[in-house]
């Protein structure tokens, strides 16, 4: 899983949503996802609250991640 199929996921399937919410770094430890990826994915998580986040707050962190999208 890459990081775009990880985001989509958690915004689309609420089992996904809550799993994160309750966990994010077990949640992100079971995937396949790069050191890199998985510290990009908390970090982003730590600041916007990632599934609960707006699109602005969303849009202005991952600007300059937009690399990894």
């Amino acid at each position: 899983m890459n990081l775009a199929d990880l985001v989509q996921t958690i915004f689309r399937d609420e089992s996904a949503r809550r799993d994160f919410e309750a966990n994010p770094e077990a949640y992100v430890t079971k995937l396949e996802l790069t050191p890199v990826d998985k510290k990009a994915v908390l970090s982003l998580h730590a600041r916007t609250g990632l599934v609960t986040a707006d699109g602005v707050s969303l849009q202005s962190q991952i600007g300059p991640m937009g690399g990894w999208f």
